[in-house]
């Protein structure tokens, strides 16, 4: 990581930024592993994290999306590890796919 990755992090939340808000498919997770690294220097309980999910990125570098449950809670998983956290505050799905139930990506998020 950049020294200034880390110093622009820090400086937002030492003047009053409470919430941060990435994705996976910001940089296939490089984002949320930046925040991850900012956070740890900080009080995680003053923080509202936020992170969404629903891109899979083809080998061709094509996307697809997808909000199966599984798909979802292993999101969830892969995120916390990057992040280096226990806990999302808040956790998106990025787009809606065509085939799965709404009330089953939802429920899985429950």
């Amino acid at each position: 990581m950049k020294h200034s990755d880390v110093t622009i992090g820090q400086t937002a939340l030492e003047h009053s930024v409470k919430m941060l808000d990435t994705a996976y498919a910001y940089d296939k997770g490089r984002s949320e592993e930046l925040i991850g690294e900012v956070i740890s220097t900080s009080d995680r309980h003053q923080i509202i994290l936020a992170s969404k999910a629903a891109h899979v990125f083809a080998a061709d570098g094509s996307q697809v999306m997808e909000n199966n449950p599984k798909f979802l809670t292993n999101a969830i998983e892969e995120s916390l590890k990057r992040f280096k956290t226990d806990y999302l505050d808040i956790f998106y799905i990025h787009f809606p796919d065509n085939h799965t139930p709404k009330y089953e990506a939802v429920g899985a998020l429950q």
